[in-house]
């Protein structure tokens, strides 16, 4: 069975292609953006395990590919490319937290976006992974 028109628009794909399209129109959100992935550089996976200097502009201009091109499989997508961005999304949300983390931001900036997020991603690989086993059960 095929998705209507209609699930798609509430799909987590859409709400994040809708949120970049809005953080790129506000040239605040740039700024901030900007500023925030300068000290992601200095904490990022790269960095800390084999001491590699991250660029900060490229690391922001990679996240926010991989950010969009997850969105748009999760919106359009078929289903294993939905679990596989679903997958990308949760390493690179792991990843911010971890950066969040050791940056030692305060506990209420912290851990609430991030997690919160986490667990809707988790919840969406979760139904994807269901909606899986359903078909195969109703094809037998």
């Amino acid at each position: 069975a095929a998705a209507s028109p209609g699930s798609r628009l509430c799909s987590p794909g859409s709400f994040a292609i809708n949120i970049h399209c809005f953080m790129l129109m506000n040239d605040y959100f740039v700024m901030l953006q900007k500023t925030m992935f300068k000290e992601f550089a200095k904490v990022s996976p790269m960095k800390l395990l084999f001491n590699y200097k991250v660029d900060s502009n490229l690391y922001m201009r990679v996240v926010g590919i991989l950010e969009s091109a997850c969105a748009c499989l999760l919106c359009l997508g078929p289903r294993q490319l939905k679990i596989l961005a679903s997958l990308v999304l949760l390493i690179l949300m792991m990843v911010s937290i971890q950066s969040l983390y050791f940056l030692k931001v305060p506990h209420q900036q912290m851990y609430t976006p991030p997690a919160l997020l986490l667990f809707l991603l988790i919840c969406n690989l979760f139904f994807l992974r269901k909606e899986s086993v359903e078909i195969h059960v109703k094809a037998d």
